[in-house]
């Protein structure tokens, strides 16, 4: 009786054999004796971008997953002079930076970048499979209060505009959202507008800077609102800054 056949058909030998890595590739060419130096330089240039890839898409794999932890960080302080609530950096770093670091991020800022009275702060972001991204934020000194009275020495200035930038620069790489107080115990829930004292801040500074009515409607908006007290809450810093700004030109002319 003949021996049983095999059902299976023979696989061509180039068929049973994986692809070839570009390291195959790679050390190939390098024992051959005869090696071409310049596709080798190509080989190893086509390596070094599939690693990049590989480490930029980890690191935005990772980034989705940190952003997906991340809860709103309660305001816990209130600004004296402007009446705003905001979060110290203490607290900030206190809430994301267990969530970051068990993702595989890291942080590292430069030494604050200054010309003029406009700060620069720049953060550098690092993943463990090797990606970075640079991210930055630029704003004025904070030298003043919220009628535009000088009320720091220019390294206080330095200081509290520093802090600043850092606390709004975390929050916009990990799109990590402020809430404010307790309210009743819903985390994040805010007042659509800013506060009576705010809009009274607003309406005495434009005024003491002789903004007109043709000016304050320009700025309103650009701040999506009809009048000052409906300027959202979430703008009130922005509304701010844009009035020192206004006084800065104009005390420069």
């Amino acid at each position: 009786m003949p021996d049983q056949l095999s059902l299976q058909p023979a696989q061509p030998q180039e068929l049973q054999r994986a692809e070839p890595t570009i390291i195959d590739l790679i050390r190939e060419v390098t024992t051959n004796p005869a090696a071409d130096v310049s596709k080798l330089e190509r080989l190893i240039a086509l390596q070094e971008r599939a690693q990049s890839q590989q480490a930029a898409t980890a690191f935005a794999v990772a980034m989705k997953a940190a952003q997906e932890e991340m809860e709103p960080v309660r305001r816990d302080a209130k600004n004296s002079h402007t009446g705003s609530q905001y979060a110290k950096l203490e607290t900030i770093d206190a809430a994301i930076r267990p969530v970051y670091t068990r993702n595989g991020f890291s942080l590292s800022f430069n030494s604050p970048q200054t010309e003029g009275d406009n700060v620069t702060v720049a953060c550098t972001v690092f993943h463990d499979a090797g990606h970075s991204r640079d991210y930055s934020l630029s704003g004025s000194l904070d030298g003043a209060g919220a009628k535009g009275a000088s009320n720091k020495t220019p390294i206080q200035a330095l200081g509290s505009t520093v802090t600043y930038l850092r606390r709004y620069l975390e929050c916009m790489i990990f799109n990590v959202q402020l809430g404010g107080e307790d309210n009743d115990g819903n985390v994040g829930k805010k007042s659509a507008f800013i506060s009576q004292e705010q809009s009274d801040n607003l309406r005495d500074f434009a005024r003491e800077i002789g903004l007109n009515p043709q000016q304050e409607s320009n700025w309103l908006k650009m701040l999506d609102a009809k009048t000052i007290s409906e300027i959202p809450a979430t703008h009130y810093m922005v509304a701010y800054r844009m009035l020192q700004a206004r006084q800065a030109a104009k005390g420069a002319k």
